[in-house]
């Protein structure tokens, strides 16, 4: 998917933006960020998880030179993308804790902490 995807940005016809997330991770935003930019169009990256510290964290991967690499693809990534959407505001904060500075990071907080309540019943027109 990625080879094919980053080909169509390449060769197929122009955009005004590429989206893409990190799944799968680091090399799919990579890839589509190079592309993108080689072509000149607006990159958005959507930040569902951060990687290599989710793989780290759950015990995927070890703490070395594949994860070091990991995070200086991604760096880049950060760093060349128009605008970076995170999560959550515990995610923008691992971002700038990297040391990445995107052009523009926006939080879009995607979990609801209020209970929602229901809503009044509508008034009844008419005669009573």
């Amino acid at each position: 998917f990625i080879v094919i995807a980053a080909f169509l940005i390449m060769f197929g016809r122009r955009r005004d933006i590429v989206w893409t997330t990190s799944i799968p991770p680091v090399m799919q935003p990579f890839a589509l960020r190079l592309a993108s930019w080689l072509r000149g169009f607006t990159f958005v990256y959507f930040l569902q998880d951060i990687y290599p510290e989710i793989g780290l964290s759950l015990h995927m991967l070890k703490e070395g030179t594949f994860s070091r690499l990991l995070r200086t693809i991604d760096n880049w990534t950060l760093n060349h993308s128009d605008a970076i959407v995170t999560l959550s505001q515990d995610m923008a904060a691992v971002v700038r804790i990297r040391g990445s500075r995107p052009k523009r990071l926006v939080v879009i907080n995607n979990f609801a902490s209020i209970t929602a309540q229901p809503k009044p019943k509508a008034a009844r027109s008419g005669p009573a």
